[in-house]
C-alpha cells in the first residue's frame, strides 16, 4: 500500500473491506467450482455439526472424533469463505449475523435447515448492505464491508444487551 498510486490505492482499500463494485460475471464464475465442490462436503459435515453443538463431552461420548470433525468443518468453512473472499473481498459479519438471524427465526430448527437459512440470509443481508452502499451517499459508494460491519456491532450490542437483561 506503501508504493501504490492513487487509483491502487483506492482499489487496495475497497478490496481489504469487501465490496461488490467492479465484481463482473467472470470472477464470479471461478467461484462456482468451488462452491460446486464445497456444497457435498457441507451435506457430510451436518451430521458433525449437530454433535459439535451438543459439546464436546456430549459429541464424543456419541461416537465423534471431536478434533477430527471440527478440523473436517473448518477445512469446509475456508473453502466457502476463500471462494467469497477471492472475487470481493472479506465482507465482514455476515458470518455472524446470518446464522444469528436464522437461530431467532427458527430456534427449535435443527442444523439441517438452519444451514439453507443461514445462506440464504446471508445473500439477504449482503444484498440490503451493498444496496445502501450505493445509494445512501450516491453518487458515491461507500464500501459494503463498511455496512456490513455497522450492521453487525448493531446486532451484536442488541445481543449482548438482551443476554445481559436475561
Amino acid at each position: 500500500m506503501v508504493t501504490a498510486d492513487r487509483l491502487q490505492y483506492d482499489m487496495l482499500f475497497r478490496y481489504l473491506v469487501g465490496s461488490l463494485s467492479g465484481v463482473m460475471w467472470e470472477q464470479t464464475s471461478r467461484s462456482l467450482p468451488w462452491f460446486a465442490a464445497a456444497i457435498p462436503l457441507v451435506v457430510l459435515c451436518v451430521p458433525a455439526l449437530g454433535l459439535l453443538r451438543l459439546g464436546d463431552d456430549a459429541a464424543a461420548s456419541l461416537g465423534s472424533r471431536v478434533n477430527r470433525a471440527r478440523l473436517g468443518v473448518l477445512a469446509v468453512s475456508t473453502l466457502l469463505i476463500g471462494a467469497v473472499t477471492g472475487p470481493c473481498g472479506p465482507i465482514a459479519w455476515v458470518g455472524f449475523l446470518a446464522p444469528v438471524m436464522a437461530r431467532r427465526l427458527r430456534p427449535h430448527a435443527s442444523v439441517r435447515s438452519w444451514l439453507p437459512w443461514s445462506a440464504a440470509l446471508g445473500a439477504l443481508v449482503t444484498l440490503t448492505a451493498d444496496l445502501a452502499a450505493r445509494l445512501a451517499f450516491a453518487p458515491v459508494e461507500t464500501p459494503l464491508g463498511a455496512w456490513t460491519a455497522l450492521s453487525g456491532v448493531l446486532a451484536g450490542a442488541i445481543l449482548l444487551r438482551r443476554r445481559a437483561s436475561a
